[in-house]
């Protein structure tokens, strides 16, 4: 019986299942996928995944979700939020991509994003932020343990910046890369609106947190 090499997981947080679906058509029979929605009858929409109803968390709390014993069996995962559109992209091809360029975390380019350089394919940025990133399974596994320590001692109420940026300072041996494929970010929230709380500052917390447990510093992202 044919396996699944690649998850594919989808987090719905901003009930833009629209954009879901379309990213869904460009799966192929290598690609397992999971939804996170928040409307039972939404889950319909995706019967080709499993769907998953969730509460209002941030979208990190669902990958958060997806632990090891959920991943063991495949060689990729692939996290895509609800704020992106494909113009030429898929999974697989991303997969061929890093086994061409030896890489272990790979992106489209995405237009829009909150960094410049995620529009240019031929930059070699110091991170990826995540918007569609696919992870060899290594990566993802030390990925997954960072948030595991992060995410529900520091900044449980989260929406999840700052996690990109300090992936690098906690698992630093993983090469990662921009493709010449094409997303676009739908901006859902103001950059500056970052913290939750007055006074709360999600990316320096996570940079506090990576520092202590690794003593090695985050990505300056603006140098």
């Amino acid at each position: 019986m044919h396996r699944p090499i690649s998850l594919v997981v989808f987090v719905a947080v901003n009930y833009r299942t629209n954009h879901v679906r379309n990213m869904i058509r460009i799966l192929d029979k290598n690609d397992d996928c999971i939804v996170f929605v928040r409307n039972n009858i939404i889950k319909r929409k995706f019967s080709n995944c499993a769907t998953h109803n969730i509460v209002k968390k941030p979208w990190i709390h669902y990958i958060w979700r997806v632990t090891p014993n959920v991943t063991r069996h495949y060689e990729y995962v692939t996290i895509i939020l609800d704020d992106v559109v494909a113009y030429n992209y898929s999974v697989q091809t991303t997969i061929q991509i890093m086994n061409v360029h030896k890489m272990d975390v790979a992106s489209p380019r995405v237009l829009h994003a909150s960094h410049a350089f995620m529009g240019n394919h031929s930059s070699r940025p110091k991170f990826i932020e995540f918007f569609a990133t696919t992870f060899r399974i290594n990566a993802w596994t030390c990925f997954w343990e960072m948030v595991n320590y992060v995410y529900p001692r520091f900044v449980p109420d989260s929406v999840g910046w700052g996690y990109d940026i300090c992936f690098p300072a906690f698992c630093p041996r993983y090469k990662h890369m921009l493709t010449a494929q094409t997303v676009v970010h739908r901006h859902t929230r103001r950059r500056s609106d970052r913290s939750i709380h007055k006074g709360y500052d999600e990316v320096d917390t996570m940079k506090r947190a990576m520092y202590a447990y690794t003593r090695r510093e985050c990505v300056n992202v603006s140098s």
